[in-house]
């Protein structure tokens, strides 16, 4: 199985679980706020001289259309931090060594009704053996 795959399908799950709104990869059209969407990912080698390793970043996308989108956004991405910062992923024929939280932030969108909730995390893993 390819390693990104793998990854995006086990942060897609371990937020379904955790969130009370929609996650998303592709977000249906007329979805309703608020949701999260699992976005772009980068994936590179870590390998040691006893398994095949990857370092991966995934960026997550929180959008919100609430009076108080920060607050509902700033939330969401909190609890989004209590469920992937030091997570044991379960990454399909790989071991998790790591999740670290590396940054968020929140934006207004241009029609300044929705506020858009940005955060990235790093996750090293290894291929099972």
């Amino acid at each position: 199985m390819d390693a990104g795959w793998a990854l995006q399908k086990a942060i897609f799950g371990v937020l379904d679980a955790a969130l009370d709104c929609a996650v998303y990869d592709n977000v249906p059209a007329k979805s309703a706020m608020p949701y999260v969407v699992v976005g772009d990912d980068t994936l590179v080698p870590d390998d040691t001289k006893t398994s095949l390793g990857f370092e991966g970043s995934i960026t997550l996308h929180v959008w919100s259309e609430a009076a108080d989108g920060r607050r509902e956004a700033k939330q969401l991405l909190g609890t989004i931090y209590t469920t992937l910062h030091d997570a044991d992923l379960t990454i399909e024929d790989h071991s998790a060594v790591s999740c670290v939280f590396e940054f968020s932030e929140t934006i207004p969108d241009r029609d300044g009704c929705i506020t858009h909730g940005i955060a990235r995390y790093r996750i090293t893993f290894d291929q099972a053996a």
